[in-house]
């Protein structure tokens, strides 16, 4: 009885150190992502945020950069000129 008291507790705190890791984990990259400014270039974002996780390059009208982490989504315009026009957070 006792062991399975203590394996109860190793799993309850195992699970309470995933959930407060992926908290710092998020609240990261929130910080991060408030203090990106829209008006930088592509190669000063890949520098502060690293190799996007996802692009989509248009013909016309430059490119999309996705950043993803297990809860949050952020995305980033590149125009033709290659700096940031817009960004968002889902």
């Amino acid at each position: 009885m006792k062991a399975l008291i203590v394996s109860v507790v190793c799993v309850l705190a195992i699970f309470a150190s995933a959930v407060f890791g992926l908290f710092v984990y998020e609240r990261y990259y929130s910080q991060k992502y408030r203090n990106t400014q829209v008006n930088i270039s592509l190669e000063k974002l890949k520098t502060d945020w690293g190799n996007p996780d996802k692009i989509i390059d248009f013909r016309d009208s430059g490119k999309t950069i996705f950043y993803y982490t297990p809860l949050s989504e952020y995305v980033f315009n590149v125009d033709e000129k290659g700096m940031i026009t817009f960004k968002y957070r889902d």
